[in-house]
This record gives structure tokens, sequence and C-alpha cells, in this order.
């Protein structure tokens, strides 16, 4: 990760692709690192990967109380397959600093407002949702079914310029076609996701 302002919690998402034939167990834990267990939260932490599938784990870092410097923190990510357990460690860095908003690589604002698509779509049972803005905005992001009923709100308030990005789990949903739906100014866009179990 880059460099985040001090008001900004950490978000951040790591991939987990199984490529091999059989089923897996996949368990993700905090290691060692100067960032106490406590402030983080890791969504889920533990998951079922099929054969050649793509597992999304959300992992969130409360920065309240830190002070402008760079952190560090491992994370122990297990996989069990039968009785065999095989494990690696991934490392999450970034520095914190007081910055007045994000912005793309170059340092320059967004041009306009913009929702991406969720990716991976379809996904089991976490996708990620990308958006821009130009400029500080009140930022609505929901989730709907077919029949146009709200199922979840993933964004509702002010967000700085540049490009963020918001994990929704859809582990208590049934599977289907779902819509989200982003407000924030004058712009407004809807795009479909697809929840495959």
């Amino acid at each position: 990760l880059d460099t985040l302002s001090l008001q900004k919690d950490i978000d951040t998402v790591l991939t987990i692709v199984n490529n091999g034939s059989g089923s897996d167990t996949i368990t993700v834990v905090p290691a060692y690192g100067i960032i106490a267990d406590t402030s983080i939260t890791i969504t889920p932490s533990k998951c079922y990967a099929a054969p050649q599938s793509t597992n999304m784990v959300r992992i969130q870092i409360r920065t309240s109380g830190l002070r402008s410097k760079t952190y560090f923190k491992y994370f122990t990510v297990s996989s069990k397959f039968f009785e065999n357990i095989v494990g690696f460690q991934k490392q999450i860095r970034f520095t914190l600093a007081q910055l007045t908003g994000f912005q793309e690589p170059g340092g320059n604002a967004p041009r306009a407002s913009s929702l991406g698509q969720n990716y991976p779509n379809p996904f089991n049972p976490t996708t990620a949702i990308k958006y821009q803005l130009p400029e500080k905005s009140l930022v609505d992001l929901k989730v709907f079914n077919l029949l146009g009923k709200e199922m979840t709100t993933l964004v509702h308030g002010e967000r700085p310029a540049g490009v963020h990005e918001v994990i929704f789990d859809a582990s208590n949903y049934a599977s289907g076609i779902y819509f989200y739906r982003m407000i924030a100014g004058n712009f407004m866009q809807t795009k479909r996701l697809m929840l495959v179990k």
C-alpha cells in the first residue's frame, strides 16, 4: 500500500487462488508486526476454496492512535488439504501521513465520478467495487436484489477526491443477480453483479 491519510483506516483485499484439483480450507490470521491484533478485522478469516476458484479476504486495520510513520504487519495464510496443512506469510506495509485526500498515481485527482465493475464477477462470497471522485463528495453506494429491494449499504458518507474501493461480502445472501448503485452529487450509476455459490 502507498502513503495514506492518518484519518483513513486501511481496507484492502487479499486474493487467494486455488489452482489445484482439490478443495482447500483457507485460514488467514494476524502474525507478527508493529500493529496490535485487536486493531485488525479479517473477513472471512476462514473460507472454503473450491478447485480453480478465486477467494477474496478483506483485511481492515484501524489506524486510530497511530502516528505518522511506516507500519507493517504479517498475516499467515494456511491451507488445509485433507490432513496436510501448508502455509505462507503475506506482508502488508503502509505509511501514514497528513494528507488531504487520495489521488491517482501521478498526483492528479480523477476528472469525473465513475463506478467500476466489481471484481471478480461472478463471485463467491466477496467482491471488490472501485469508484472514483473528482472532488470531496457525499457518497451513497447500495446493493439491491432483482426486485429492487435494498439489501445493504456499502458506503454512506463524505469521501475525499480520489480512487476508492469497498468490499461486498455476500456470505449471507442467496445465489443470483444483484445490482449496486452509487449516488455522488449529480452522479448516479447502477451496475450488475452475480453471486454464484
